[in-house]
């Protein structure tokens, strides 16, 4: 029989969390970034793309993704999951369900923003700027 040591698997799961390394962009990169958003944006303070209303099942789910000069924030919810993804410039850092996030979540963030993004060209999602 094996024994399962408890203290030893804590001890391990925090070793590990440790290594992980959270998103974080160069000075460089977040002033780039600022920059194309702003243009981006430009004449707007906020826009915001969402398929809530049109939705067909509120099983189904449904997403809220918002760019604004302050950042990105995205809401998708599906089922029983939900996720809200923020990012704000003045942080420069990725949050998860309000907890920061590590490099394993930034692909699929951008796997859905990405979807999102092509999927708006049909015209199946509602735009709404302010």
């Amino acid at each position: 029989m094996v024994i399962l040591d408890i203290l030893q698997l804590q001890c391990a799961s925090q070793a590990k969390e440790k290594t992980l390394v959270n998103v974080r962009f160069s000075e460089k990169k977040l002033t780039f970034l600022k920059e194309k958003f702003q243009a981006f944006l430009d004449p707007h303070t906020s826009i915001t793309i969402t398929n809530k209303n049109t939705a067909i099942k509120h099983e189904d789910g449904y997403f809220v993704f918002t760019l604004n000069t302050e950042g990105i924030d995205l809401i998708d919810s599906c089922s029983i999951k939900k996720y809200h993804f923020e990012f704000k410039f003045c942080e420069n850092k990725l949050m998860l369900n309000a907890r920061e996030a590590d490099m394993s979540f930034l692909d699929s963030f951008i796997r859905k923003i990405d979807t999102i993004a092509s999927n708006l060209e049909k015209h199946l999602y509602t735009l709404i700027t302010r």
